[in-house]
């Protein structure tokens, strides 16, 4: 089931970003990791480790998510990146996979 979120990231390297988000029934926060360095115009790799809690019918209270993906920055500054990983319902004692996708736009 589709969520909208908005995120803000803010680069603290180029190797290392912090970001959080407001998610249609939650908030989440934690940091990215992008290999090799972050340029504009190429892709890399992503990994994270995002800690949320939500309110809604199907899921709700205290997650972790892994993300493993890829990410892209044009030179114009659009962005893209997809990713997939575990997230960690503690709440239910669960696992279960994730896919998340995001486009944007740098500033």
């Amino acid at each position: 089931m589709p969520w909208l979120s908005f995120t803000y990231e803010h680069p603290i390297s180029s190797h290392l970003g912090t970001g959080a988000g407001f998610e249609l029934l939650g908030i989440s926060a934690g940091p990215n990791f992008y290999f090799p360095a972050t340029k504009r115009g190429q892709v890399k790799f992503k990994s994270g480790l995002i800690h949320s809690f939500t309110l809604n019918p199907f899921n709700s209270g205290i997650k972790t998510y892994i993300p493993l993906g890829i990410h892209y920055q044009s030179k114009n500054k659009l962005v893209s990146s997809f990713d997939a990983g575990p997230q960690f319902l503690y709440d239910y004692n669960d696992v279960s996979p994730i896919f998340n996708q995001k486009i944007g736009k740098a500033f």
